[in-house]
């Protein structure tokens, strides 16, 4: 309830106060103009974003199915990935952005140093997390538990 408080005050002194008057300003018709080639564009990343959820409410469905020592092991799998995928995930989001600020100042040669520094980051980081994760991969899943049946079957 505080955070609708917060964010309705926040609405209010914009809208009064107008303190950032050329970065906040109400839709007119030049907004609406080129929706439909938008959406065009859209539609395909939204349906990835959408199935990859699907994809995921599915796999916790099946899990549900598993012996408790194996959906222990899928979890310790799934805390695993995730940490592994959020360093790569962090930093390219920051470049994303970078790349979407040098490609709307019109510096393509700005753009293209951003994606080869993107696509480098993420070879080395894959260089470095795969063989960590082959050779320690044991006292990886000890780190998560310490339940033998859950150890077997998560290697």
């Amino acid at each position: 309830m505080s955070i609708t408080y917060l964010l309705s005050s926040i609405l209010l002194y914009i809208k009064w106060k107008k303190p950032c008057e050329e970065s906040f300003f109400w839709p007119n018709s030049e907004s609406f103009m080129k929706l439909l080639p938008q959406f065009k564009q859209e539609i395909p990343i939204g349906s990835t974003a959408y199935l990859e959820g699907v994809a995921f409410e599915g796999v916790v469905i099946i899990a549900g199915q598993f012996p408790p020592f194996e959906l222990g092991a899928q979890v310790v799998a799934f805390c695993v990935t995730a940490s592994a995928f959020q360093a790569i995930l962090g930093l390219l989001m920051v470049l994303t952005s970078a790349l979407g600020n040098a490609m709307g100042e019109k510096d393509y040669i700005k753009a293209g140093k951003i994606r080869k520094a993107a696509l480098l980051y993420v070879i080395i980081v894959l260089c470095i997390e795969a063989p960590v994760l082959l050779i320690f991969k044991e006292q990886i899943i000890e780190f998560f538990t310490n339940d033998p049946q859950v150890i077997l079957a998560a290697k």
